[in-house]
């Protein structure tokens, strides 16, 4: 509220959590707001509010350093989805790109998102993977996110067409496995310019000491 106010509005200052857990490798998850396209009346988003969260996508998954988690829900038209159009604008060979496909327990009746699961539709070279989140409810009674990992392994394993389709494209631990590959192989990747970074860091750090300690001679 002390950034972006009290009424909806959306800036371009993060907001930044530390979170510390032992097993957990050191990274970065930046949480976008997604690109909206109309400002909410009588609320504090202008009429650029597309353009502005446009930019504020780009400034981040323009990175190639960054991996791109696509969010799509089950219950909408994959061809209209702004984080897949973006994907393939700024990483075409798709090898930072996860399809992440949410929604998939409130989809209509008789409808399935099992072309999604597969890449049927919109094919992503690093594929997609299914998850069931807690829904609001849940969070506002607190489930523990354990109980709510295990909900989601039984929907899927009882489901009448998803308990039939090929391991790996369902679930938040096929998610985090498949995330941590991808994780990996990059680290590999950049682990030169990495070190690069960290040599020229460290001797601007050592230029700047011997200065102070000349000036202060």
């Amino acid at each position: 509220e002390m950034v972006a106010g009290k009424n909806k509005g959306i800036v371009n200052d993060p907001i930044i959590l530390t979170v510390y857990a032992t097993g957990a490798p050191d990274l970065s998850l930046i949480d976008l707001p997604g690109i909206t396209r109309v400002p909410v009346k009588g609320s504090d988003q202008g009429e650029d509010i597309e353009k502005k969260t446009r930019e504020m996508t780009l400034h981040y998954v323009n990175d190639p350093r960054t991996i791109i988690l696509c969010v799509v829900p089950a219950n909408q038209d994959m061809s209209v989805s702004d984080a897949l159009h973006v994907a393939r604008q700024v990483d075409p060979s798709g090898i930072r790109s996860i399809g992440v496909i949410t929604k998939i327990d409130i989809m209509d009746s008789g409808t399935d998102a099992a072309k999604m699961l597969r890449g049927e539709e919109i094919p992503l070279r690093l594929g997609y993977c299914g998850v069931k989140m807690r829904s609001q409810q849940d969070i506002i009674d607190n489930k523990p996110v354990k109980v709510a990992i295990e909900e989601e392994k039984a929907f899927f394993e009882n489901h009448r067409l998803y308990s039939k389709m090929p391991p790996g494209l369902m679930g938040t631990s096929v998610l985090i496995d498949k995330l941590t590959q991808v994780l990996f192989k990059h680290i590999r990747r950049f682990l030169p310019d990495i070190k690069k970074e960290a040599a020229a860091i460290h001797g601007q750090r050592s230029e700047g000491s011997h200065v102070g300690r000349w000036r202060s001679g």
